[in-house]
């Protein structure tokens, strides 16, 4: 049995465009990127400030989208060295913008379900991603809405599925171009018929 004498790493939080310290945060440490082994994780404290136990060696410090804070993911190498036996290291994530996407259907007015989304580049329509949250089921709620944290600038956003509704525009097949502000909140709607069978 073979142990590895660790050392005591301190990382500190910040959003990339400003010097104050985020607040609670999670935080992954990965050893091997190509494997993804997550050795650690922990969330920070409210200073965006969080203390972790490791052995020297090259790691990537990962901090996954977040809603509360409005960040989206951001990834930093880390060398924890030798010597000395307190390290400490900032790790700056990228503020992104917080889109809430509406389903709702044309004629009552209420939310969908149910519904998933997809973004692409602008002008590149097949280069099609599932649009991702926080959560493991990327759709909207009960009230027909879906919260999540994008990277700012402008992209195409579109559904890709919404049984058993269809868009009342062509949303669904080239997707609506939406700018996305850092730091902001953005709310679009997309509308529906209910199928007739």
């Amino acid at each position: 049995l073979t142990l590895r004498k660790v050392k005591t790493v301190l990382v500190q939080l910040y959003p990339a465009e400003q010097s104050q310290p985020l607040g609670k945060t999670l935080v992954r440490v990965i050893e091997n990127p190509r494997a993804g082994r997550i050795t650690t994780s922990a969330y920070t404290d409210e200073n965006g400030q969080v203390s972790l136990k490791l052995p020297h060696g090259e790691y990537t410090l990962f901090a996954p989208p977040a809603l509360a804070t409005g960040h989206i993911e951001t990834r930093q190498e880390l060398t924890v060295r030798g010597e000395p036996a307190e390290q400490t290291v900032d790790l700056k994530v990228t503020q992104g913008c917080r889109l809430i996407l509406m389903a709702i259907d044309a004629e009552t007015g209420d939310g969908i379900p149910g519904v998933s989304f997809w973004h692409a580049p602008v002008g590149k329509p097949n280069e099609r991603t599932p649009l991702h949250t926080d959560r493991s089921d990327p759709q909207t709620d009960r009230n027909g809405e879906l919260l999540a944290v994008v990277a700012p600038g402008t992209r195409l956003y579109g559904v890709s599925s919404a049984p058993p509704y269809f868009p009342t525009n062509e949303d669904f097949f080239k997707g609506r171009e939406l700018e996305v502000p850092a730091g902001k909140t953005v709310t679009a709607e997309f509308k529906f018929q209910k199928r007739v069978i």
